[in-house]
């Protein structure tokens, strides 16, 4: 095991004398490693949980990326974060997993924020107001079908392991 170790901390010591900054370089083979042995753990324990199994892998994945692509002048990094936000998410549906979805889903959401945020904050009050007043129109006009609707997603979401 001491082998290992060493053999990680030399990769990390080169990548450091590469003067390699970018932090995906870093966090990508650890997230790997994790989501590997999370899966190798999931498929072999019984009742082990899937939270714990790809969780952290993804979350070292994702976090450290997800955080510096909000904010200005990133654009590449976004965009990948959004390519694999929505394959993480569809992976979490194809396979009925919480983590993934769930993990995705955050991803999107503060891509989502981070890049319409500025823009809505120059748009004038009406507009919000009037969006506001079109939604409660249409959710009052079809509320049976959005409860339906509404319960329907709690129990597809509740099937995800």
């Amino acid at each position: 095991m001491g082998c290992r170790r060493n053999r990680g901390r030399r990769a990390v010591a080169v990548l450091g004398a590469a003067h390699v900054d970018t932090v995906e370089a870093y966090t990508l083979p650890a997230a790997a490693l994790a989501l590997t042995a999370g899966y190798l753990n999931r498929h072999t324990t019984a009742g082990s949980d899937p939270w714990l199994a790809y969780g952290p892998g993804l979350a070292i994945g994702l976090g450290p990326s997800l955080v510096l692509a909000v904010g200005p002048g990133q654009v590449a990094r976004p965009v990948l974060l959004l390519v694999v936000g929505a394959g993480i998410v569809l992976i979490g549906v194809w396979h009925k997993l919480q983590a993934p979805f769930v993990l995705g889903i955050v991803t999107l959401v503060t891509l989502a924020v981070d890049t319409l945020g500025p823009v809505a904050g120059r748009l004038p009050k009406w507009v919000f107001l009037s969006l506001a007043g079109l939604a409660f129109i249409w959710l009052g006009a079809t509320i049976e079908r959005r409860l339906r609707d509404l319960r329907h997603a709690r129990d597809a979401f509740g099937h995800l392991h």
